[in-house]
Order: C-alpha cells, then sequence, then structure tokens
C-alpha cells in the first residue's frame, strides 16, 4: 500500500489562521473541505468519509480540549492531526483520555508535503498513531518481567476497553489465561487456523448452548474430542497456543489498568499449560501488537548508549525461541554498537526493545555517540513496575468494567449463548433474512455488550435493513466498524464493510482501499473481493 495517497480527503477546521495552507492543500491536488467551528466539523464528519481532521489552533468556539472531545465524540470522526503554535499533546495527554488525544501534534509552520505525509501515513498505517499516541507496550513488558523475577503466583489482570484478560502464573511462569477479546476464544482461534470448519464450529456451539439450556456446562474443549472433531493432545495444543494468545494480545492495548492477586493454585476448573517461555511470549506479542516506528520513538533517548547483553547468547536464544537464522542479529549485540545505529536494521527493533524491558540487555555510554544529544555518564538501572495488590475481599467487590469477573461461569455461559445467536444471525444473513439476523444480533449484543464485532454486525444489518434516517445508519455502522478494526486490527471484515459503504457512495479509490485491506488480512474474504470486483467494472466504465 502506497504511503501517500493521490487525492487524500482533508477537513480543516480554522478560523483564519490556517487559510493559506487551505489553498496550499488544494493546489497540491487535495480533496479539502473547510469549516470555521468544532461544531461545523463535527457536523461534517457525520456526512462525509473523511481521511484525516486537521485542527488549526486557535478555535473561536471551544477550547483544544473541548474541541478534541467533541470530534471523538461523533463516531464517524477519522485521525485528528493539530495544528499548533507550540506543542500541546503532552499536556492533551494528561488531561484526556487516549481514544480523545489528536493522532499527532505539528508546529506551525507546517509544510504541505509534511501534511500530505502524515495523512498519508494515517490511512497506509493506523495501527502506528495508535500505539504511539500512547505508549505501554513498554510498561506491560516489564511487569511481566517483575512477576517473574518474584517467582509470582497469582492472577494478574490486565483491563482495558471494556476487555479484561486473566494471567495466571505458577512460580513466575505464565500458565494460563482467561478472558480476552472475543477473537482470542478457542473457537475462533480453530476456525483462523482452519482446524476447523465453520459448520463444526456451529455444531459445537449448539451442543454446548444445549448442555447450558440443561445446566450441564462443557468446555469447548471437551465438546471437540466428543464430536471426534479433535483427540486429547491437538485440544491440549490448541488451548497452549491460545493461552500464548491471550497474553500476546495484551500488548495491543495503548492502556491499561492491572492488579495482581497472589494464589497458591489455579480456579476449580483450571489446568496448567505448557506455554513458550515468557521472553518468547513478549517478543511475539510486540512483533504482532506493536509498530516498529513506535517502539524506536520509546527507546529514542537511549540512541548514544551502547547494548549490553546480561546472558549468555544461547541461553538468550532458548527464551526467546530465536530460529538459527536470527543468531547473526545477536552477534551484533557483542560489538558494542550504540542502540540508535542497531535500530537503522529493521530486523532489531522488536528484538532489541523486548531484551531491554526484560533486562537481559542494558545500556552504557558509548564510546562513540551517533546522535547529538548528551550521553548518561554510567549504566541505566532499569525500572520497575509497582503491582497493585488486592486481597480477595478487595477483588470481589462489583468492578467498573462491564464484565462477570465475579462469576467466571456465568460470563462464560452469556458469552456462549452471544455467539450462538451471532452465529444463528450470520445464518440469517447469507440467506438474506435482515429482520430474524437483527433480532439475532440484538440478542447477541444484550448478551455481550462491550462486544466490538457484535456492534459492528449490528448495525451493518441496520444499514441493510435501511430506516427512516439513512444517515445516522451509515454513521453508525461506518463507526462500529472503525471500533472493531481498532479492537482487531488483523480483522477483514470491519474493512469489507466500510468498502461496501463506500461503495453505496460511489466512493470508487475509498472502496478500493478498504476492500484491498480487508483482503490482504483475509484472502479468502468473499464480500470483499466481490466488492473489489464492482470497483474494478465501474472505473472500467467510467
Amino acid at each position: 500500500m502506497e504511503t501517500l495517497l493521490s487525492s487524500p480527503r482533508v477537513l480543516m477546521i480554522e478560523s483564519g489562521n490556517g487559510v493559506g495552507l487551505t489553498d496550499r492543500l488544494l493546489a497540491a491536488g487535495a480533496d479539502v473541505v473547510r469549516v470555521r467551528s468544532v461544531a461545523d466539523g463535527a457536523e461534517t464528519v457525520h456526512d462525509r468519509i473523511f481521511d484525516a481532521v486537521v485542527l488549526c489552533a486557535p478555535i473561536p468556539d471551544a477550547d483544544l480540549v473541548a474541541a478534541c472531545a467533541a470530534l471523538a465524540d461523533v463516531g464517524t470522526a477519522p485521525p485528528v492531526v493539530l495544528i499548533d503554535d507550540v506543542d500541546q499533546s503532552a499536556a492533551l495527554a494528561r488531561i484526556l483520555p487516549a481514544e480523545m488525544q489528536p493522532c499527532c501534534t505539528l508546529v506551525r509552520p507546517v509544510e504541505v508535503p509534511k501534511l500530505l505525509a502524515v495523512v498519508g501515513d494515517l490511512v497506509a498505517f493506523p495501527e502506528r498513531f495508535e500505539s504511539t499516541r500512547l505508549f505501554m507496550a513498554d510498561q506491560l513488558a516489564k511487569l511481566l518481567a517483575e512477576l517473574a523475577r518474584r517467582n509470582a503466583s497469582g492472577v494478574l489482570q490486565v483491563r482495558s476497553e471494556g476487555v479484561v484478560t486473566r494471567i495466571y502464573f505458577q512460580k513466575g511462569r505464565p500458565v494460563n489465561a482467561e478472558g480476552g477479546s472475543l477473537r482470542e476464544t478457542l473457537g475462533r482461534l480453530l476456525l483462523r487456523l482452519g482446524t476447523v470448519s465453520e459448520a463444526d464450529y456451529a455444531r459445537v456451539i449448539e451442543r454446548m448452548t444445549e448442555n447450558v439450556i440443561h445446566n450441564e456446562y462443557q468446555r469447548m474443549g471437551e465438546v471437540l474430542v466428543e464430536l471426534g472433531l479433535l483427540s486429547t493432545s491437538e485440544v491440549y495444543r490448541a488451548l497452549s497456543d491460545q493461552v500464548a494468545e491471550k497474553i500476546q494480545a495484551c500488548f495491543q492495548w495503548t492502556n491499561f489498568e492491572h492488579e495482581f492477586q497472589e494464589m497458591d493454585g489455579l480456579p476449580e476448573g483450571s489446568e496448567p499449560f505448557e506455554v513458550a517461555p515468557l521472553e518468547s511470549l513478549v517478543l511475539t506479542g510486540l512483533c504482532v501488537h506493536v509498530d516498529r516506528e513506535a517502539i524506536a520513538a520509546q527507546l529514542r533517548d537511549s540512541y548514544n548508549l551502547s547494548v549490553l547483553l546480561e546472558r549468555p547468547l544461547e541461553e538468550i536464544q532458548g527464551r526467546y525461541r530465536l530460529a538459527s537464522s536470527s543468531l547473526h542479529l545477536l552477534e551484533r549485540l557483542k560489538g558494542g554498537e550504540s542502540l540508535g545505529r542497531l535500530l537503522e536494521d529493521e530486523e532489531m527493533t522488536h528484538l532489541l526493545a523486548a531484551l531491554i524491558w526484560l533486562g537481559d540487555a542494558g545500556c552504557a555510554a558509548a564510546s562513540e555517540p551517533t546522535l547529538a544529544e548528551p550521553k548518561p555518564p554510567r549504566r541505566q538501572p532499569l525500572a520497575r513496575v509497582q503491582l497493585v495488590h488486592k486481597t480477595s475481599a478487595e477483588l470481589a467487590k462489583p468492578s467498573a468494567v462491564p464484565t462477570a469477573e465475579n462469576d467466571p461461569a456465568a460470563e462464560r455461559a452469556r458469552a456462549l449463548q452471544a455467539e450462538a445467536r451471532f452465529r444463528a444471525a450470520q445464518n440469517w444473513l447469507d440467506r438474506g433474512e435482515l429482520s430474524e439476523a437483527a433480532s439475532a444480533m440484538k440478542q447477541a449484543v444484550t448478551l455481550q455488550p462491550m462486544e466490538p464485532e457484535y456492534r459492528m454486525v449490528e448495525a451493518w444489518v441496520a444499514y441493510l435493513e435501511g430506516g427512516e434516517d439513512p444517515r445516522f445508519l451509515r454513521a453508525e455502522v461506518i463507526a462500529m466498524a472503525r471500533k472493531a478494526g481498532k479492537a482487531d486490527p488483523r480483522g477483514a471484515r470491519p474493512h469489507a464493510i466500510l468498502g461496501r459503504v463506500a461503495l453505496d457512495d460511489d466512493d470508487l479509490e475509498l472502496a478500493r482501499r478498504e476492500f484491498e485491506a480487508a483482503l490482504a488480512r483475509d484472502p479468502k474474504n468473499a464480500d470483499a473481493a466481490s466488492g473489489l470486483r464492482k470497483v474494478r467494472d465501474s472505473q472500467a466504465a467510467g
């Protein structure tokens, strides 16, 4: 995908200071709409799709905090780029939650090529801006390392955006994990891997739902074996993979809360699994969920320092599960090269971050600095993360997070019933029975109101049905698809839905981008493939 867009769609919100910039953007071929107030901007993004909103401070009808909050409150609002006389990103970060902050701040004077490059990157690499908005991957890595160092036994609860993941430790090793997002359930994992078919998955869900009705709860693994779909050993390996994926998925969050409760054993009905070493889990989590540019920016203050390994190379290779082809990366760490020079090699970025944040590598003053910043005079100690310990009584108090942490069995039953209704809605949708699909999706959302995929499909069915206010239905499905795409950056369906909406708007270029993004994530996505063919046919005919 190209970084720069041939004709980016930009909404300029400015009262006067941005007039010259608007004219220059138009001259450069950008599709620019200019408004003079935040209220007008919010109304405009409700009606049209833009690649970015450029907010030029000062704005007469709102201060920056109110302006950013108002734009974030519009479900269809694209990323916001702030242009100001000074960089206020740090101040805004202290006041606004991550999801309301501008993706980036540009300080005047701003040149058109720079602004166009930023807008292009917002479309081509949205995850880069999400991860740099509020970076906490290093804190999670250090938190896990601290539990390992303490040989801790208990449960670490990680909360973010309504999702709770519980990671169980025994003597410093992660051995089980529960909760997480819908994508991380065993059934969805097996579907993605092609281990079970859609039809087999539907059979499993149906059997489990029947058992719940008769108050006979069965785990999915037991049903898979009972139906002859997987062997016991295959289920064990799949569950081990699921534990690893749940832990790795925690690295996608740009903001999270956590608490750790010490425990002597696992909850009733849970068992320990042989999971990859913690170092390997962290490295994979960083590689899958964190953009290398965000990591490089986080490590920038240490660019002048030499990287020093704290363990023998052979031990690091084993703990991080590095292939033989990656050994040349570790060999470079023997030479005392500066961090800045090592990060010039893209292959090194995630490995260096994992080594440093887990304490297997440190930084010391380099003999030949590569940047002009002053060098620390001696080795920098690794930061320790303060763990929040709570007693069982404290953890039993009602949580603000809308999940059933206090009753995992009830939450599993609700999740199962919601997935059953979701699958039923899918069948109705495939048959074109929209009213039945809408009814089933309403039930699924009622059972799991925080699940972005369910909310997206509910909005999609409503959009297909039509109604008295098509503008609202369009805005709602766009908002829900963007939210689902953020929750699951590797998911294809949000892009396929956004492509279909753009196609209905006769916005062929945007439709093409969304369909191609969907197919890049899932080459077998039939809706995206069909939509892309329609786009190409229309472009050829036009």
